[in-house]
């Protein structure tokens, strides 16, 4: 699993930007409504509205960005590091604000914290229960409040022992 998508983000390839096979599965967990552009159609948006095209690039672009920082943190940093980061970025990404901290409700499961973070089912749980215990998240069946969010940064911060 490579990433929780919400309303409004793409997903697929840019045949228009030079994409000629799409490897990638996308798998629904809610009710969504998909929309679909071919790429023929797609082109001559991009060529009749430069805004558009603008928008797309950087789109893009951050998409670029953000699986820089994945192999980065697959490689340099240790599981639990690549748990709390993961955590911050859906809590950014998908959280709701509460007076607890931020909540995460999702249908993702250990197993898909486990794919998104190169971890084991095994290694997620451990972490995840002491990232409980040391009052940085709370979670419970389907969601995951971030409690703590300065303790979740302070230990992405920390040098990986070797």
């Amino acid at each position: 699993m490579l990433d929780i998508l919400h309303g409004g983000e793409y997903f697929g390839n840019l045949k228009a930007l030079g994409s000629e096979s799409y490897a990638e599965t996308a798998v629904c967990h809610t009710e969504a409504c998909i929309l679909q552009i071919s790429s023929e159609d797609f082109e001559g948006i991009l060529k009749r509205h430069p805004d558009t095209t603008i928008k797309v690039l950087s789109a893009v672009g951050r998409r670029l960005e953000e699986s820089r920082e994945l192999v980065r943190q697959l490689s340099t940093y240790t599981v639990e590091q690549r748990i709390a980061s993961m955590l911050l970025r859906l809590a950014n990404k998908l959280g709701e604000a509460q007076e607890a901290g931020t909540l995460i409700q999702l249908p993702f499961s250990r197993q898909d914290l486990a794919a998104m973070t190169g971890a084991t089912i095994e290694t997620v749980s451990r972490i995840m229960s002491r990232l409980a215990a040391d009052s940085m998240i709370r979670s419970g069946r389907k969601w995951v409040a971030v409690t703590d969010r300065q303790g979740l940064e302070d230990l992405i911060r920390e040098p990986a022992v070797n």
